[in-house]
């Protein structure tokens, strides 16, 4: 079986006798298996199985990875996992998933994925705190440090903004000046975790 997902169609053989260098005389001798394709870009999301959450957001995000759709499909299978977070395995499958969305996802923006993931709430506090981790380890390209602190910070009060519709020129003003990476992904979590901007402010001490 060949499960394909990339920027385009799979267009390579599926038959093993064609992946063979022709030679006169020998092809009775070689195998000719077929494979079963299974082209993730020739299917429809009305195709994917909306029955299995883990299956659904695994194929959903292989199938938007690569492209501008990958925040839409991160952020509905999110909140399917979500439904289901008190199994083992989907707690595995939400953490494999945004592994390899934080490596692959190249047209996904730090804002995006915080915006993706909030579906998670504080069932997904383990699995956040895992991935800042991992975030803070691999990091992103190299050079673009000061566009990524920047992008950080405004992820950070869209979080804010969005939860509790204003934020205090006061708080705007103290994110706006912390330029420590590491500090702003901790506070990134924590405008997902608050429960007000006043709890909120007590993290900025």
């Amino acid at each position: 079986m060949i499960l394909h997902h990339g920027r385009t169609r799979f267009q390579a053989p599926t038959e093993l006798g064609r992946l063979v260098h022709p030679m006169d005389g020998v092809e009775g001798f070689l195998p000719d298996y077929r494979c079963l394709l299974i082209d993730l870009m020739q299917v429809s999301e009305d195709e994917l199985p909306k029955d299995d959450p883990r299956l659904f957001a695994v194929l959903s995000v292989m199938q938007s990875v690569f492209g501008s759709g990958i925040s839409r499909a991160l952020h509905d299978g999110v909140r399917r996992l979500a439904a289901v977070l008190d199994r083992p395995e989907t707690q595995n499958t939400l953490s494999v998933i945004m592994s390899y969305v934080l490596q692959s996802a190249r047209q996904l923006t730090d804002q995006e994925f915080l915006a993706a993931i909030e579906p998670l709430g504080k069932s997904g506090e383990d699995t956040m705190s895992a991935l800042i981790e991992k975030w803070k380890e691999e990091g992103r390209a190299e050079g673009r440090e000061e566009g990524r602190i920047e992008e950080r910070r405004n992820s950070i009060l869209d979080i804010l903004a969005t939860r509790f519709e204003s934020v205090p020129e006061t708080v705007r003003q103290a994110v706006g000046g912390i330029a420590d990476g590491e500090r702003l992904l901790h506070l990134a979590t924590e405008a997902i975790r608050c429960e007000s901007v006043e709890q909120f402010v007590e993290h900025l001490k």
